[in-house]
């Protein structure tokens, strides 16, 4: 049985039974690689199983992937565990780079680092495919899909729908079309929907009158509006409205947009809609704060326009020919491996996660899931700590990981940068949305 550490008791169980008459039964695993107890695995099936079967254990421990230099981090780490079997991992190998540490400021700062490094890479004819960027969750890679949109680097995401592809921030990006382009028919459709009993017929009878009003008589006083308004739509409706009133004052930025709307009305929406809510919410904390960057409406949903041109999926990366840049979650990374990997975020209650940080048994996992990070790297291994974070509350001054600060200092080479300032334009807003 391969990869043993990912079975869970009833997948234990069974092979008990199938071996119970001859007990003749060869297990093969990586106790430091039990990554899945949140969809029910347990490495105790593994750590148990000599003692349960009396079996001999062969240690393997030469790697052929990765230089001395990282195997040296990724032992340096994984010690700190209590719960696993001894080892330590060696290479033939030649030597290498030491793994980088780069202390920086916020995720900007560590998207411009990312994108530099890139290039330089690539300037050492290093092909994108042979490039990966890794991060615990996927909020953290927002700022980066925007810039590497932005520079025209194309990248495939392995950790799901990319961030602004989501149902929900697609949801609140809508209404910011709207004000912006009060005849943006897609974005009208996903509004209307979202309030009870209208469907799509409905919603297109609305836009309709829209459409032949060039949406200037939108208030409560529209006769031909209200009478297709469901009756059970229409305190929803009035919120929508009073929403918009507010999010064309003047001075109003996407931040404030997108903050009194998602209080006023969408969080209603969301935790009415989906379960995993919560989660969800994080995301929208993310936007609101993200959007912060940008002073003009324009200037924003220009940005979330572009992003996405240089997404592509994991099946066309897999039928083209040009190069593309991975970016994954560390979960749907393991068993790959990369010349060049990047592991971003690291700061404490990002990683190792804040529900894992009062549970020893969950921290042990996480600091597995950091051996399984370091060791998806061949040749270059770089790490970043922003002192600013994209947390599931928005940004947050965060301290380095934990396990970024149990390394030895020179297993790595810290490399702090200063503070940089950026210039996010200027506002421009263009509406003929009118109250």
């Amino acid at each position: 049985v391969d990869e043993y550490q990912d079975t869970n008791h009833v997948q234990a169980n069974i092979l008990d039974c199938l071996s119970l008459g001859h007990r003749n039964l060869m297990v093969v695993g990586d106790d430091a690689q039990s990554i899945y107890s949140w969809r029910g695995a347990d490495f105790r099936n593994i750590l148990e199983f000599p003692e349960r079967f009396n079996a001999t254990l062969f240690r393997m421990e030469q790697n052929y992937r990765s230089t001395p230099e990282i195997l040296n981090t990724a032992n340096s780490s994984i010690n700190h565990n209590q719960q696993q079997f001894e080892k330590h991992l060696f290479t033939e190998l030649a030597s290498g780079d030491l793994p980088t540490l780069h202390e920086l400021w916020d995720p900007q700062e560590e998207a411009d680092l990312l994108l530099d490094t890139i290039h330089e890479l690539r300037d050492r004819e290093l092909s994108l495919n042979d490039i990966a960027v890794l991060y615990r969750n996927h909020v953290q890679s927002a700022t980066l899909q925007v810039e590497l949109t932005r520079a025209g680097i194309p990248f495939v995401i392995h950790s799901g729908v990319k961030f602004f592809e989501q149902a929900h921030i697609k949801d609140l990006t809508a209404f910011l079309k709207v004000v912006y382009n009060p005849l943006d028919e897609i974005a009208w459709m996903r509004i209307l929907k979202l309030l009870p009993g209208v469907g799509n017929t409905t919603a297109h009878r609305i836009f309709s009158i829209f459409h032949t009003q060039q949406a200037v008589r939108l208030t409560q006083n529209n006769a031909a509006l209200q009478k297709l308004i469901p009756a059970k739509a229409r305190a929803d409706w009035n919120v929508v409205l009073e929403c918009f009133q507010d999010m064309l004052k003047d001075g109003a930025t996407p931040a404030t947009m997108l903050g009194l709307l998602y209080q006023r009305f969408y969080r209603g929406v969301l935790f009415n809609s989906f379960e995993n809510a919560s989660q969800r919410e994080h995301d929208v904390n993310y936007l609101r704060e993200f959007s912060g960057n940008y002073r003009s409406l324009e200037s924003f949903l220009n940005e979330l326009s572009l992003v996405g041109a240089s997404v592509v999926t994991e099946y066309e990366a897999e039928q083209i020919d040009g190069e593309v840049l991975t970016l994954t979650t560390i979960h749907q990374a393991k068993g790959l491996e990369w010349e060049a990997v990047f592991l971003i975020g690291l700061t404490e209650g990002l990683f190792p996660h804040q529900r894992c940080l009062d549970d020893p048994e969950q921290l042990e996992e996480e600091r597995r899931l950091f051996y399984v990070a370091l060791t998806r790297a061949k040749r270059h291994l770089l790490l970043s700590a922003p002192v600013i974070s994209n947390s599931y509350a928005g940004y947050e001054r965060h301290a380095r990981s934990r396990f970024i600060k149990e390394l030895p200092e020179d297993a790595v080479e810290t490399i702090t940068h200063e503070r940089s300032a950026y210039d996010w334009g200027t506002p421009n807003r263009s509406t003929r949305f009118f109250f």
